[in-house]
């Protein structure tokens, strides 16, 4: 088991209810972000960022008007910087990073590029989402050694959940010394 893990799949095949599922059900201290749509009348209008420490901003709406667009959605990167970046900066390598998701959006801000480099390079395990296809930065994640890729499909999102966090606590459990 590396300890950057990363899934992967379809927008809708539950990508952030398996990390939020995995995180809160893992047994560790959890920090990092998720990240929610924002639905009104039944209709995605855009995305929140929502910190395991309660902090929240809305990343993307309809009404964000921006120079940093995603399809209909204008970017907030300031909310970005000050409420997810900050999540992922830990001082125990006993803590389980998330960052959902490493994405077109989020990938606006040098600060989130170089965040997840620091998170991904550091000693703490990292629970990621990250885009199907995505520019070189989102493909040079995804080809570096020490990342686990799991692509999920709605048929095994449930049985790879429990896989994750095992595989999480395992690599924990093999950085203890041996007795």
């Amino acid at each position: 088991m590396n300890k950057n893990v990363l899934v992967t799949g379809r927008p809708g095949c539950g990508k952030t209810t398996l990390i939020e599922k995995a995180a809160t059900g893992i047994g560790l201290a959890v920090t990092g972000f998720l990240t929610r749509e924002i639905r009104e009348r039944g209709k995605r209008v855009g995305f929140l960022v929502e910190t395991f420490d309660g902090k929240k901003g809305t990343l993307a709406h309809v009404n964000i008007q921006s120079e940093a667009r995603v399809g209909k959605y204008g970017v907030d990167i300031r909310v970005l910087e000050a409420v997810a970046v900050p999540s992922f900066h830990v001082d125990s390598a006993d803590v389980l990073v998330v960052i959902d998701e490493i994405g077109k959006m989020e990938c606006f801000s040098p600060l989130f590029r170089k965040a997840v480099l620091s998170a991904l390079d550091s000693s703490n395990p990292v629970l990621a989402s990250i885009a199907e296809r995505g520019d070189p930065f989102m493909e040079g994640i995804k080809s570096r050694k020490d990342v686990e890729i799991h692509t999920i499909v709605i048929s095994n999102r449930d049985v790879l959940g429990v896989s994750i966090m095992d595989g999480i606590r395992d690599f924990l459990s093999s950085r203890l010394p041996k007795e």
